[in-house]
């Protein structure tokens, strides 16, 4: 049932995606990026691959733990050792493949942006030298989402503050708050103390926030297994509610909020910023196609949506994803970030305002 149900999702999925193409096509007439929809389209159909051996496995494995059950109990111990040492080693080499075609997208997409970066400048230098940081040839003329922080930043001439939850603007530093036992170490953060480098930041469910560094993964004395580090600058990160690797929080520990692993986060600017960016830390989607409805809404000063972002990029651990927008025409006020749909906790990191 349950892989007649996925593989339904993915057709819907993928029915909505060209759906979605054919109307942008439609929209866009010979402006159309003809050459990044077919690599997503390859890359959908590698996914869906996939995906059919990631069902395929299930299936051959639960059908081989299923014959155990006839055998003595002592031998019955033995093969099921086997059995799982051989599954674990499959799942881990399919795991591999699907970390590769995420880095695969990541790389094309950092590439392309580079590229097009080049092809500016060599207009610029066409028209008689390159503009300086404030010449308005020198960013995008509509937003533009942008996955590489160093192209980012670089666009942005190096003029930006970062939050990076490591000290607060008046310079003392900000404990952790998770132990590395999981357990928590300090009390929870209010989300204002980095408004005077511009952002606020607060959960629309009310739940906590902490910062959180380091987590064991398993608790001794699995002293073998690695530490996981959820942060991209060390030592902190942001959490909401319950950080990555640790137990759902007790609601007195988290607002009185029922700890649900509803990670949504909002970003309120004290000011409209032409550009922001941040890194996202284990958002795990949860399956391909990932789940409808999670995203990331960017917002001008009077609610209105300059870009949404669909669906959740995925960051699993150990990859960080940033995500960033410039828009200069219609500068950025509240970014909300919708992470309501799965089950995983995820974190942010260096959070980028431009200047």
């Amino acid at each position: 049932y349950w892989a007649q149900r996925q593989r339904s999702d993915m057709e819907s999925h993928e029915q909505e995606w060209e759906a979605e193409q054919q109307r942008r096509r439609d929209e866009e007439g010979e402006h159309f990026d003809e050459e990044a929809y077919e690599f997503e389209r390859g890359l959908m159909a590698r996914r869906r691959e996939l995906e059919e051996r990631r069902m395929r496995l299930e299936e051959e494995f639960s059908q081989e733990h299923r014959a155990l059950d006839g055998l003595p109990p002592h031998a019955q111990d033995q093969e099921r050792e086997k059995l799982e040492r051989r599954e674990q080693g499959r799942r881990e080499a399919l795991d591999a493949e699907f970390q590769a075609l995420e880095e695969e997208q990541q790389q094309y997409w950092a590439q392309r942006q580079r590229s097009d970066m080049e092809s500016h400048e060599q207009e610029w230098e066409g028209d008689g030298g390159m503009p300086g940081p404030g010449d308005p040839q020198a960013v995008p003329a509509t937003p533009t989402v942008f996955w590489d922080f160093d192209v980012f930043v670089e666009v942005l001439s190096d003029n930006v503050a970062i939050i990076n939850f490591d000290a607060l603007p008046s310079g003392p530093a900000v404990p952790t708050d998770f132990n590395l036992d999981k357990s928590l170490a300090g009390t929870m953060r209010t989300g204002m103390e980095w408004e005077d480098l511009g952002a606020i930041f607060y959960s629309p469910n009310g739940m906590s926030l902490r910062t959180v560094s380091t987590i064991e993964h398993y608790p001794p004395p699995h002293m073998d297994d690695p530490m996981v580090d959820l942060f991209v600058s060390r030592p902190n990160s942001l959490s909401i509610g319950a950080a990555p690797y640790t137990p759902e929080l007790d609601p007195a520990d988290n607002n009185g909020v029922v700890d649900n692993n509803d990670d949504s986060l909002i970003i309120e600017l004290t000011e409209p910023r032409a550009a922001v960016g941040f890194y996202l830390i284990d958002q795990d989607p949860g399956g391909d196609p990932p789940p409808p409805g999670e995203g990331i809404v960017f917002k001008d000063e009077a609610g209105n949506v300059i870009e949404h972002v669909e669906p959740l990029p995925s960051a699993i651990y150990p990859g960080h994803q940033f995500v960033g927008l410039m828009s200069f025409g219609q500068p950025i006020k509240t970014i909300e970030i919708d992470e309501s749909e799965d089950t995983d906790s995820m974190t942010i990191d260096h959070v980028v305002l431009s200047q």
